[in-house]
């Protein structure tokens, strides 16, 4: 199916019943999305990595360290503009009902989800499964 997700949940416009015409407005506004999120994503862990290899080194450049972490929030914060202006974008194609739906949908995952963090970070019974 368009647009099934990676872990086999279904993506939130799936439970909306967009019509033909819905759908061929939405589809370039993910395609769009998507290209913009790999883009930030790619850069950010680009500077992570970076930031790993310098706080690796026998005495880190703290100057550097934290270039290299403004640089991390600036990538981190246009992720986040990028998906605003995306639900912004693709809600408004939505009806009353289904944008409704929508935002209560995601509403509903965020409070369901774990609590952000690497996964180095999280507690040794939750890390074990993610490796």
């Amino acid at each position: 199916m368009r647009g099934d997700h990676p872990h086999g949940e279904v993506l939130p416009f799936q439970s909306l019943n967009l019509t033909q015409e819905q759908e061929k407005k939405f589809d370039p506004i993910r395609l769009k999305f998507h290209a913009r999120v790999g883009e930030i994503s790619g850069e950010i862990k680009r500077e992570q990595l970076r930031l790993v290899d310098l706080l690796a080194q026998p005495e880190p450049d703290l100057n550097s360290v934290r270039e290299t972490q403004m640089r991390i929030r600036d990538l981190q914060k246009r992720m986040q503009d990028a998906v605003i202006g995306h639900l912004i974008e693709e809600s408004a194609i939505f009806t009353a009902d289904q944008r409704a739906r929508f935002f209560r949908i995601l509403r509903e995952r965020i409070e369901k989800a774990e609590q952000a963090s690497p996964p180095w970070m999280k507690p040794a019974d939750k890390a074990r499964s993610v490796d």
